[in-house]
C-alpha cells in the first residue's frame, strides 16, 4: 500500500511533499492510498444549503468519491430553568421556574456543521444547522449564572424539531479561594474535561467563598480560576470528579500575591524610539510562591515605553511589532527572573530584530521556472503572521520576512500539474538565496451532490489537521481532482 505522509521541507532540500489541483475528471482506476486526518469542507453557493465538512477514510476510493450534502434543519425551543433566589419587588420569594436567558451550541468537533446562538429574554432559541446524527449539543446559562451548564453527546437531529429544555439545579461545587486581594478581581467556571464545554463564569465573593452548580450527569469536571485582564492572579485548573450528589467543596490557595512593577523601552534595532504600537506578552515559566500559569498583555507607548505587574518566578517575554511591510521590525523574545526580594525592576532596552530580505525562485516539474505561484510565509511563533508574494515571469519572489523559523507554502496556479509545496525556512538570513522545485502528484477525485443534484461553483478546502492544503471550486459537474505527492 502507498502512503501519503506529511514530508516537511527545508529549504535547498531536493525531498519534498506536493499537493496541486486540476478539474478534468477521469476514469482511471483508484491508487491504493492511506491518508490520514484528511478533511474536505464544502461552502455551498446555494442559500439553502449551509457549509459542511466531510472526513476521509482509509476504506474510500480517492478516484471515484462522493459526498451528499445534508439537508438544513432547525431545531427550536424555550430553555427554563428554576431560580434560586428570585426577587419581587424587592422582596425574597421561593424559588420558582423561569425562563433563561443561555447560549446553544451545536457542534461537531473538527467539522464546519454546527451553529451557537444566544436565547432570547424569554428564554427562545432557533438555529439552522445541517442535518447529522452526532451533534455535540449544550446549554449554558448566561442570566442567571447559579445554574449548571447541560451536554448531550450523538444529539439525534435529521429533521427540524422543537425543545423544552429544563435546567435543574444540578450539583453545588462550593468553597474558598485563599489570599484573594480585595485589589484583584477573579471568576470560576466549570469545564467538561471530556468536550471542553465550558459553564458560565461566575463571580468570587469579597470574603473568597464561591458557589457554582455542576450538570448531575458529568463526572470528570476542572474548576478553573481566571483573572481579569491587567490582573496578576494565576490561571488555575482544578479537576475533580462529580460523585457526590450533596455537593463538592473544593479549596483553591494561590499564594500570597505580591506583584512587582516593571518597566521598560522598545526600540527598533537601529536604536531608534519604536513608536508604533507592538503587543507585549509575559508568560510565566514558574512562579515561586504561587500555582498556576499568570499571561499579563501590555503595549508600548508611543515613547516606546511599557509599565505592568507581575509575580515573582521565570519569565518569557514576547515582543511583537504590528504586521507591516515597511516597518522592518520582526519579533523578538527575552527570558528574565524576579526575584522575591524585588521591589520594582527596570528592565534593558529592548530591541526588536530585522526583518531580513530573502530572493526566492520556484522550478516547476519541468525544470522551467514557474509564475504566478502564491508564496507564503507563517510564523511558527508568536503571532503566527503570514506574508505573502507572488512569483514573477521567471518564478522570482524577493521579499522581507522575519528572521525566525517559517512554515512555507507554494500554491500553483489551479491549471497548474504540479502541486501545493509545504516547506520549512529555518532561520534564513539577510539575502538568502533559496529554490524550490514543484512535482506533479496523483489525483483524488470526487463530486458533490445534494438530492442527487451536483453542487456547482461552491468553494472546498482540503485540510490535513490545521493545515491548509488546497483552496478551489467545484466546476459545473460539482466534481474537483486534486493531485498529492505519493511516497
Amino acid at each position: 500500500m502507498k502512503y501519503l505522509f506529511p514530508l516537511l521541507l527545508v529549504a535547498c532540500s531536493m525531498e519534498e511533499k506536493m499537493f496541486s489541483e486540476s478539474m478534468d475528471v477521469g476514469t482511471a482506476s483508484s491508487p491504493d492510498l492511506s491518508i490520514p486526518n484528511l478533511r474536505v469542507d464544502v461552502y455551498p453557493i446555494a442559500e439553502e444549503l449551509l457549509p459542511q465538512s466531510f472526513l476521509l477514510d482509509e476504506s474510500d476510493d480517492l478516484y471515484n468519491l462522493r459526498f451528499d450534502l445534508a439537508d438544513t434543519v432547525t431545531l427550536s425551543g424555550y430553555v427554563h430553568g428554576t431560580t434560586v433566589f428570585p426577587h419581587s419587588d424587592g422582596v425574597t420569594v421561593p424559588s420558582s421556574r423561569a425562563a433563561i436567558s443561555a447560549q446553544i451550541q451545536l457542534s461537531i468537533p473538527n467539522a464546519l456543521n454546527g451553529n451557537i446562538v444566544n436565547t432570547t429574554e424569554e428564554g427562545w432559541f432557533e438555529v439552522d444547522v445541517p442535518a447529522n446524527d452526532s451533534y455535540q449539543f449544550s446549554v449554558t446559562p448566561i442570566t442567571p449564572t447559579d445554574l449548571p451548564f447541560e451536554i448531550t453527546e450523538d444529539f439525534f437531529l435529521r429533521e427540524s424539531q422543537d425543545l423544552e429544555i429544563e435546567l435543574d439545579l444540578g450539583i453545588p461545587v462550593y468553597g474558598h479561594v485563599n489570599n484573594l486581594s480585595n485589589t484583584e478581581e477573579a471568576s470560576l467556571q466549570l469545564i467538561d474535561k471530556e468536550t471542553g464545554i465550558k459553564g458560565p463564569k461566575v463571580s468570587i465573593a469579597e470574603d473568597g467563598h464561591f458557589l457554582l452548580r455542576a450538570p448531575e450527569d458529568r463526572s470528570s469536571l476542572i474548576l478553573r480560576l481566571e483573572g481579569t485582564p491587567g490582573s496578576v492572579i494565576p490561571t488555575i485548573e482544578v479537576p475533580f470528579i462529580n460523585d457526590n450528589s450533596d455537593g463538592i467543596e473544593l479549596q483553591i490557595n494561590i499564594g500570597e500575591l505580591n506583584p512587582i512593577s516593571i518597566r521598560g523601552s522598545v526600540l527598533s534595532r537601529d536604536g531608534a524610539v519604536f513608536s508604533d504600537r507592538a503587543t507585549i506578552r509575559f508568560e510565566s515559566k514558574e512562579l515561586l510562591s504561587n500555582i498556576g500559569q499568570l499571561i499579563v498583555e501590555t503595549s508600548n507607548d508611543g515613547n516606546g515605553i511599557f509599565n505592568t505587574r507581575l509575580l515573582p518566578g521565570s519569565w518569557i517575554a514576547h515582543f511583537i511589532p504590528p504586521y507591516d511591510d515597511s516597518a522592518n521590525a520582526a519579533p523578538v523574545s527575552i527570558e528574565f527572573e524576579i526575584t522575591e526580594e524585588d521591589s520594582f525592576i527596570m528592565m534593558e532596552d529592548t530591541y526588536l530584530m530585522e526583518d531580513v530580505r530573502i530572493f526566492t525562485r520556484i522550478i516547476d516539474s519541468m525544470g522551467q521556472p514557474a509564475p504566478n505561484v502564491l508564496v507564503s510565509f507563517q510564523e511558527t511563533s508568536f503571532n503566527h503572521e503570514i506574508y505573502t508574494g507572488f512569483t514573477d515571469s521567471d518564478g522570482r519572489l524577493d521579499i522581507r520576512v522575519p528572521s525566525g523559523d517559517l512554515n512555507v507554502t507554494l500554491t500553483p496556479t489551479a491549471n497548474s500539474v504540479d502541486a501545493i509545496t509545504k516547506a520549512t525556512l529555518l532561520n534564513p538570513q539577510e539575502g538568502e538565496e533559496v529554490q524550490w522545485t514543484l512535482q506533479a502528484g496523483e489525483s483524488i477525485r470526487g463530486s458533490f451532490y445534494h438530492r442527487n443534484i451536483p453542487v456547482s461553483h461552491a468553494l472546498i478546502e482540503l485540510w490535513e489537521g490545521e493545515v491548509l492544503l488546497s483552496s478551489r471550486s467545484l466546476n459545473e459537474a460539482g466534481s474537483f481532482e486534486i493531485k498529492l505527492q505519493v511516497d
